[in-house]
């Protein structure tokens, strides 16, 4: 089996805030920490002599049948977890009675692991390692850079902007780049109003 030397971490600023108005850190993978598909079929040739294409030759037919029933709302269980379709609605809404099937979409399928299989990844674990000294997205203190890089779009974009166009001049991860630009519509003089087209939101200077 690979030896590890442990699991390198991120850290990275999260929206909420101490009694200072500091940002609270948390702390994450490194995000280019990856195995392809590839890496995983030869593992599972070297070290657990599967014959090689055997590996993607079941995922393919699991894909092709999780995809029938997920499309259907169920879940689907397997030997390390089970995966379930989520649906989310289009709208705010407190009364039932307003809801139809078309305010209605398919958002994400989330993965929720069993309690034997995230033991045996824990039991696995050899401690952590820092992948890097800096702060993950550190641009965000920077409230003056955000605002100058959004006057810019805005002045070119007809007054409007979306938080994948923020994120690709800012430098921002989208999540944090979508809170950048709400923080924006808050406050006693917000600079945007946030308005959401299907599942996009679009943000319209003031």
């Amino acid at each position: 089996m690979p030896r590890s030397s442990g699991i390198p971490y991120e850290i990275h600023p999260s929206p909420k805030k101490d009694a200072e108005g500091r940002s609270l850190l948390y702390v994450r993978p490194r995000k280019r920490n990856k195995i392809s598909t590839e890496g995983i079929e030869q593992f599972c040739h070297n070290h657990l002599a599967l014959p090689l294409g055997e590996f993607k030759r079941v995922f393919i037919a699991f894909q092709e049948a999780a995809k029938w029933y997920l499309s259907e709302g169920m879940t689907v269980e397997t030997p390390i977890g089970t995966f379930a379709p989520v649906l989310r609605l289009r709208r705010e809404e407190t009364d039932p009675k307003k809801i139809t099937a078309n305010d209605i979409y398919f958002d994400t399928v989330t993965f929720t692991p069993n309690k034997d299989f995230l033991l045996e990844v824990g039991n696995r674990i050899r401690g952590f390692h820092k992948a890097t000294d800096l702060c993950g997205n550190s641009q965000m203190y920077d409230k003056e850079l955000m605002l100058s890089i959004l006057n810019r779009i805005l002045d070119n974009c007809n007054g409007m902007t979306t938080a994948r166009q923020f994120q690709a001049l800012s430098g921002l991860r989208y999540h944090s780049a979508r809170r950048c630009l709400d923080d924006f519509c808050g406050g006693e003089s917000p600079l945007l109003r946030r308005k959401q087209m299907g599942r996009t939101y679009v943000y319209y200077r003031i």
